[in-house]
């Protein structure tokens, strides 16, 4: 009985986004997200009593749906042009952005998401007569 032994790799494997393209899958999930948080809104806004102006959980919401349809226009940028460049380009442009936006878009949506928390948090209700 022989046994083949897989040969020993020196290298480190080549990124995710060179070894098969997940990009268009991304778009699909990115849809699944934006719907949900439409969703949720409508949930939301059923269960709140109507005012009008916007509350805190009104802004929080917005700035939600704002960064998913971020997310999911920046995964539909890659998708087109994963699908539109040349495959064995040096430099593929949108490997660069989406290897930003990867921690671009969470860092930022985690920064004015702890901003807004310490505001609602600070911020001193108001005082009815």
């Amino acid at each position: 009985m022989q046994t083949h032994a897989a040969p020993l790799r020196l290298t480190p494997p080549p990124p995710p986004s060179t070894r098969y393209p997940v990009a268009p899958a991304r778009v699909g999930l990115s849809i699944t997200c934006v719907l949900t948080q439409v969703a949720f809104s409508s949930a939301v806004s059923n269960i709140l009593p109507r005012i009008a102006y916007m509350t805190w959980i009104d802004w929080y919401i917005m700035l939600a749906f704002i960064f998913n349809c971020l997310a999911l226009l920046e995964y539909g940028v890659v998708s087109y042009y994963l699908e539109a460049t040349d495959k064995d380009a040096e430099v593929k442009p949108y490997e660069v952005l989406d290897q930003t936006c990867r921690w671009l878009i969470p860092l930022l949506f985690t920064s004015i998401a702890i901003v807004m928390i310490m505001a609602g948090v600070l911020n001193p209700e108001p005082q009815f007569l």
